[in-house]
């Protein structure tokens, strides 16, 4: 059986951040705008456009744009054409089978908007549920109130476009039950895609002091996997579920198989496999006046971001990551990729640690493909330690 990607053949992608949010969540570390500080939506769009016209990315077709945040969907179906029309008319191609997503919170779209919308291009609508407790949440920050989360998916399912929904596992206060009740409200809706992230924050958060513990957390994330197995979905990712009729995340496999990605927008972070020898990360300003300052220095693709905004992967960096991002999904690492973009003595290198890591249980190979086994998806950051490289591990 083919996998995930090789099935969809993903190729690149846009990221399109917009800051502005209603409130400011209490685990969030996006670059984030409150709207009633900054209320010039047509301004920012302004800053977009002139971004895209920089024509960053090397090639120009394109297998996804994904507006992010912050909450896209305040910028209003109008603001969204605007923007997918100037994607175009600076030169990009939008494959036949291109995902286009808008985050929204529940609460900030009607049904009209969400049918113009979907005129406009965009195909793929991913909801913020995070809960259905009203007190979690308030807790965490969100405004929205969980009749704003019912009647979103509400329209969303009588509007037959496709959708996905997040949740944040073991949110402070919820226990077994309650999260259970999470998922199971959560799919009465029917959406084509459940993403069910564990909740992180610092240390000194006053979030952190109730979070569960361990034991809880491995108890939701396996009963998360048996309740939506029951539903359709089947785990393609660690974090990610879909019907089994229905895509992947697109987007998130341009992340996850080392593609090339344009973030635009503030803050927004951007990655070119082939600009440099392994790799070449770059981001945004954090800041808008320094966002529009830099925008109005920049003329060519060749202008990049200062110094201080660029990372230039070295090899042991470049195949950390590699080998995380692969591992994460449930097609796994193959040994075929690994020779095809580093040298022999490296791609062996792997190996070794693959085989001691699947002498303890925690890794399962079948022809040359490397796979989390059982045990592996319950202690995934010990098989990710274990792959963390450094320059001397690669000394041969």
């Amino acid at each position: 059986m083919s996998s995930l990607f090789e099935k969809y053949k993903p190729s690149q992608g846009i990221y399109v951040h917009i800051p502005h949010c209603l409130q400011k969540c209490h685990y969030c570390d996006f670059p984030t705008v409150l709207l009633d500080q900054s209320p010039d939506l047509d301004g920012y769009v302004k800053l977009l456009e002139d971004e895209l016209e920089l024509r960053i990315l090397p090639q120009k077709n394109l297998s996804s744009i994904y507006f992010g945040g912050g909450t896209p969907s305040l910028l209003g179906p109008k603001r969204i054409d605007r923007l997918l029309t100037k994607i175009k008319s600076v030169g990009y191609k939008l494959n036949a089978d291109c995902e286009v997503t808008l985050e929204i919170n529940p609460g900030t779209l009607s049904q009209k908007d969400i049918y113009d919308l979907a005129l406009s291009g965009v195909n793929r609508f991913s909801v913020g549920v995070q809960s259905f407790e009203s007190e979690t949440l308030k807790i965490i920050g969100r405004e929205h109130s969980v009749q704003d989360t019912h009647n979103t998916l509400a329209m969303l399912q009588a509007s037959g476009v496709a959708f996905t929904a997040d949740l944040i596992l073991a949110l402070p206060n919820e226990d077994f039950k309650i999260f259970q009740s999470n998922l199971s409200q959560l799919c009465t809706y029917s959406p084509q895609h459940i993403s069910v992230y564990i909740l992180t924050v610092p240390k000194k958060s006053f979030l952190a002091q109730s979070m569960p513990k361990e034991d809880l957390l491995d108890e939701l994330m396996d009963h998360s996997e048996s309740l939506l197995n029951e539903y359709g979905f089947e785990r393609y990712e660690i974090s990610n579920y879909r019907k089994k009729a229905s895509p992947p995340s697109l987007h998130n496999l341009l992340y996850w198989n080392d593609l090339n990605y344009w973030g635009v927008g503030l803050g927004a972070h951007s990655y070119i496999k082939d600009f440099a020898p392994w790799g070449l990360r770059f981001w945004n300003a954090k800041t808008l006046k320094s966002y529009k300052l830099q925008l109005q220095a920049r003329s060519t693709y060749s202008s990049l971001p200062p110094q201080n905004q660029q990372e230039h992967l070295q090899l042991n960096e470049s195949l950390t990551d590699y080998c995380f991002t692969h591992l994460r999904q449930w097609d796994g690492l193959s040994e075929s990729s690994l020779s095809l973009k580093y040298p022999e003595k490296i791609k062996n290198i792997v190996v070794e640690n693959l085989q001691i890591l699947q002498k303890n249980g925690y890794i399962d190979s079948e022809k040359q493909k490397w796979r989390l086994s059982t045990k592996g998806r319950k202690f995934a950051d010990h098989v990710f330690r274990q792959l963390c490289f450094s320059a001397k591990d690669l000394e041969v």
